[in-house]
């Protein structure tokens, strides 16, 4: 499986990257400008993403803009609904605002700060990428 992680903290990249990595090949983005340019590259390379974790607040671009972009991507590229990547939403912020607009943007989970391997674990089961049989310390 092919994740990319878009973040514009280096620390967080490496933190998710670290609980990620035994569940797929990881890229990571420092931004939405260059996470959008990632998974357009995967897509046309026929190489596409299954996973997707974005963080909300960006500089150059917000989370929410990001996974916009990305769905315009898909929809693009004519991608079936039940190929569409999975998205996961990191934030710090517990606003139901946030949250609505994230699962609005076709996102499959949202995550709140501070980011546990089993917070990543619990949404990965929960979104179908491992399964129940996946030892707790993945």
């Amino acid at each position: 499986m092919r994740i990319l992680i878009i973040d514009d903290e280096q620390d967080m990249l490496f933190l998710i990257e670290r609980h990620l990595r035994k569940h797929g090949e990881c890229d990571t983005a420092d931004g939405g400008v260059a996470g959008i340019e990632s998974f357009r590259n995967a897509l046309a390379a026929q190489k596409p993403y299954a996973l997707v974790t974005c963080d909300i607040n960006m500089p150059d671009m917000s989370g929410h803009e990001t996974i916009i972009k990305i769905r315009e991507i898909e929809d693009e590229a004519g991608v079936e609904d039940e190929n569409r990547v999975r998205v996961i939403m990191l934030s710090s912020s517990t606003e139901s605002a946030d949250i609505q607009q994230s699962f609005s943007e076709q996102s499959s989970a949202y995550i709140v700060k501070p980011i546990t391997k089993e917070k990543v674990n619990i949404v990965l089961k929960n979104i179908g990428i491992i399964g129940d049989d996946t030892p707790p310390d993945s």
